[in-house]
């Protein structure tokens, strides 16, 4: 229980900033300067045919919920707890109901949840923001680098493990189960996040690093040449358009998650479940690597390069 009060200071929004630009590779890194595209999302997005698949899942699940509304035709309420501020308030808010509920043990948190600070998109264009800007590279690992600026009011959400870590990682081996936990913490932020915070367009959930990208997102150990190679953690960020989750905000939320996560324990049964199942599906093109580089007008880019569907 000794750890109790760092978990309480670590949830200031101020000093849990640091963290995550700790874990970040430094921009002095990357010394060449990157040139952006014309802003269109649409270019690293192509889920056309994943939306339709897990749209018609939603509609069913739709009416099987009005079959068992009351004799007055209402929907139960979306959640039993809402923000009661708006705007990144609301949105530190969320991070703070959500977080405690995910354990590493029975007396410690998973990581704590706070927010990042990103710049004002009206600020954008004139470089006087200090805040991150967003960009997303969809081209392919290893070749010509394609741009583009996240477009739309964006919450950033940084899990930092409380396992004592330096930088934010999590204790003990990365696992795809442990993996998938963080994937719908997520998820569950992301929920909150559209269905409370009507201007939001996109939330981005910066996840705690890992030495091994291959042990996280895959069911293949690595090798020790491998574990050698990587100097330095990789940290992977889920990303949320609110089109995407549009089909999960009419419905309450306990249809999609159930009120508590699973603990540590029980991940081995719980990917075999059925919300498991629709956690991977819903986040599976939602995977990026994520890293600080120079922009042009000499600020900070938070960068995301798309990784393949998990």
């Amino acid at each position: 229980m000794s750890d109790r009060p760092d978990i309480t200071r670590a949830s200031d929004e101020r000093t849990a900033e640091a963290p995550f630009t700790a874990h970040l590779t430094k921009p002095s890194a990357y010394r060449r300067t990157i040139q952006l595209n014309s802003p269109h999302s649409a270019k690293f997005r192509l889920v056309t045919g994943f939306l339709l698949g897990i749209g018609v899942a939603a509609l069913a699940l739709a009416v099987a919920l009005a079959s068992n509304a009351g004799s007055n035709g209402q929907m139960p309420a979306w959640s039993s707890w809402k923000p009661s501020a708006a705007g990144r308030a609301g949105a530190a808010e969320i991070a703070s109901h959500v977080a405690p509920n995910y354990r590493l043990t029975p007396s410690t948190q998973l990581d704590v949840v706070t927010l990042v600070n990103l710049a004002n998109t009206s600020t954008q264009a004139t470089g006087t923001s200090s805040g991150l800007t967003v960009a997303v590279n969809a081209g392919a690992p290893g070749g010509t680098p394609a741009l583009s600026l996240l477009s739309g009011n964006t919450i950033a959400y940084n899990l930092c493990g409380t396992g004592g870590q330096s930088n934010c990682e999590l204790p003990g081996a990365a696992t795809p189960a442990r993996l998938l936990l963080l994937r719908r913490e997520a998820l569950e932020l992301a929920l909150y996040t559209f269905k409370y915070e009507g201007g939001v367009s996109n939330v981005i959930c910066v996840l705690p690093p890992s030495h091994s990208l291959i042990s996280s997102l895959s069911s293949r150990l690595p090798s020790a040449k491998s574990l050698a190679s990587s100097s330095k953690p990789v940290s992977v960020a889920v990303l949320f358009l609110r089109s995407e989750l549009q089909p999960w905000l009419g419905l309450p939320l306990s249809s999609t998650l159930q009120t508590f996560p699973p603990s540590m324990a029980e991940l081995p049964a719980w990917q075999n479940t059925s919300e498991a199942d629709l956690v991977s599906q819903i986040t599976a093109r939602g995977l990026f690597s994520e890293q600080i580089e120079s922009e042009q007008t000499g600020g900070n880019l938070l960068v995301l390069n798309q990784l393949p569907p998990q």
